[in-house]
C-alpha cells in the first residue's frame, strides 16, 4: 500500500502504519515519552474550564474552529452514531506526534485540550489494568496461549499497549506463547489499521519484535448477543482470556445490552477471565458533551454501574480515576 500522506518527519523510536485512506500515522506506545500523558488535578481542572469556556463561544466561531480540526470534524460527522475508532485514535495523538501532512495549528491545540488529554489518560489506564490483570495469569501458566477479546476495539490500541507494557516490565513472560487479539467492531477501518500497526510493532527493533501475535477482526453489533456467544464458544478453553472495551460498550450500550453481553461472558469464558472497560463520569464536561452532541453517549454514577454488573454476577475489582471524563474499571467474574 502506497501512502497518500506519508509522514516526512518521523520521530526516532516511533513505529508508523497506514490508515485505509493512506495516511501514515504514528503507532501509540504509552511506554514511549512521546505518547505519555502526565496531567495533575490542577491542570485537568484548568483544561476542563477551557473547554466549558469554548462551549460559550458564539456558534459560528465554534463551527469555524471545528471545521479546521481533524478530530473535531470526526466528532461532528459521528452525530447520531458512535465515534469511529480512527477518529478516536487521531484524537489520542499528542501535539508532538501529529504529522504536518494532515494536521495544522488548530489540531495541535485540540490535542492539548481536555478531550484528547482524557483520551490519552483513558488509554494508559486501560493498558495498565489489562497488563496488571494478565501478569499473574501468565506467570501461573507458562507457555499457555492468550486470547485478548476487544469489544468495539477499533485499532485495539489498548490491547497492543497492554502487551507492550507486559513485554517491557516482565521480560520473557510473553515469549514462546501464541497471542491472539480478536476485535469485534461494526467499523472495519479501525481494525484494519490495528492489523497494520501490529505488523509494524513486530518488526526488528520494534516493541513487540519476535513475539507470536496475530490479529483477527469480526464485524459485530453488541445488541446481537447470540453472535457473541458463538464467538466465545469457538475459543480454545485452554487459552488465557481477557477482555476489554475502551470507549465502547459501557459508554454507549443500554443497560439491557450491557447486561446481556456480561451474562454471555460470565457463562462462556474460562476461569480467571476479566474485563476492562471505560465509563463516562457525570460532570460539567460530560454534561456539556451530551448537550452538544446527538451521539448515544451515556454517563454512569459509580453506584448504578456497580449495581448493573452485580446483577450479572460480576464485581468491580479495581478502579482507576483521576480523569475528568472517564473512569476505567476492571471487572472480575464473581467467584461466590
Amino acid at each position: 500500500m502506497i501512502p497518500k500522506v506519508p509522514e516526512k518527519n518521523k520521530l526516532p523510536g516511533v513505529c508508523y502504519a497506514l490508515t485505509d485512506d493512506g495516511v501514515e500515522l504514528p503507532i501509540i506506545d504509552i511506554t514511549n515519552p512521546a505518547f505519555t500523558e502526565i496531567a495533575g488535578p490542577a491542570q485537568l481542572a484548568e483544561l476542563s474550564e477551557d473547554y466549558l469556556r469554548f462551549q460559550r463561544w458564539p456558534a459560528f466561531l465554534r463551527r469555524f474552529f471545528s471545521s479546521h480540526s481533524i478530530a473535531m470534524r470526526g466528532l461532528g460527522s459521528a452525530s447520531g452514531k458512535f465515534l469511529g475508532g480512527m477518529t478516536t485514535y487521531v484524537a489520542k495523538l499528542t501535539p508532538k506526534t501529529l504529522g504536518k501532512g494532515y494536521a495544522g495549528i488548530i489540531d495541535r491545540k485540540v490535542a492539548s485540550a481536555v478531550g484528547s488529554v482524557s483520551f490519552r489518560i483513558r488509554l494508559q489506564s486501560m493498558a495498565r489494568l489489562m497488563a496488571d490483570g494478565l501478569a499473574p495469569l501468565l506467570e501461573a501458566r507458562p507457555g499457555s496461549p492468550v486470547r485478548m477479546l476487544n469489544i468495539a476495539g477499533g485499532p485495539a490500541t489498548d490491547s497492543l499497549n497492554a502487551l507492550i507494557v507486559l513485554h517491557k516490565e516482565h521480560p520473557g513472560l510473553l515469549d514462546g506463547r501464541p497471542i491472539r487479539i480478536h476485535v469485534l467492531d461494526v467499523d472495519q477501518a479501525g481494525p484494519n489499521f490495528g492489523q497494520r500497526a501490529l505488523s509494524a510493532l513486530l518488526q526488528q527493533g520494534a516493541p513487540l519484535h519476535a513475539l507470536d501475535i496475530s490479529f483477527d477482526a469480526t464485524q459485530f453489533d453488541w445488541t446481537q448477543v447470540s453472535e457473541l456467544e458463538k464467538i466465545v464458544r469457538s475459543y480454545d478453553p485452554g487459552e488465557i482470556m481477557a477482555g476489554s472495551s475502551e470507549g465502547g460498550l459501557f459508554e454507549y450500550g443500554a443497560d439491557a445490552t450491557i447486561q446481556a453481553n456480561l451474562d454471555i461472558l460470565q457463562q462462556r469464558t474460562t476461569a480467571g477471565f476479566f474485563l476492562v472497560g471505560s465509563i463516562m463520569q457525570d460532570g460539567p464536561v460530560t454534561r456539556s458533551l451530551h448537550a452538544t452532541s446527538s451521539m448515544s453517549l451515556r454517563m454512569f454514577e459509580p453506584q448504578a454501574f456497580e449495581a448493573l454488573v452485580d446483577s450479572s454476577a460480576w464485581c468491580v475489582e479495581r478502579v482507576l480515576d483521576g480523569n475528568p471524563i472517564y473512569r476505567v474499571v476492571r471487572l472480575q467474574k464473581d467467584r461466590k
